[in-house]
């Protein structure tokens, strides 16, 4: 009896300790999340924001496709946001199926007129793809301790 209770907690605790696990690590178009600002700055314009941040914006960057605005956001010299900015309605659903093709079927999924939004959990954080009228925006923010600043 006592053996099928602690088996009952010992399975009882898991199932959260094994969806954080089977979360993805983050990467967007060779991108990790921790890697080092100079992976990027070379062929970006950077801008520093504060002491610890720059932003790295990349025009034109190619994305399932198409032709986007890419801004890599570096805490302490390392990746801890990607924004993805493309102003077209037409962009939402390509993003979906490549994003869904990458990281697999999104956690949340709504559809709309003139809207939309997906939404992926990584161990690092989280990604977002919204579409309002013509302007469709992807966002990974790390929520992850280890990729905030100090």
């Amino acid at each position: 009896m006592r053996s099928l209770l602690i088996a009952g907690l010992i399975l009882s605790l898991p199932p959260r300790a094994r969806a954080q696990e089977i979360l993805a690590d983050f990467a967007f178009n060779g991108h990790r999340v921790g890697e080092p600002e100079a992976a990027v700055a070379a062929s970006s314009r950077c801008k520093t924001v504060d002491r610890a941040t720059r932003v790295c914006m990349k025009e034109g960057e190619a994305v399932a496709g198409m032709r986007v605005d890419v801004s890599y956001s570096y805490r302490s010299q390392r990746l801890f946001s990607v924004h993805v900015k493309a102003d077209s309605a037409t962009a939402f659903e390509p993003l979906l199926v490549a994003f869904t093709k990458q990281y697999g079927a999104p956690r949340a999924l709504r559809h709309g007129d003139g809207i939309g939004y997906a939404q992926w959990r990584f161990k690092e954080g989280q990604l977002d793809l919204t579409r309002t009228g013509t302007l469709v925006i992807a966002e990974f923010r790390s929520t992850s301790a280890r990729h905030r600043s100090h």
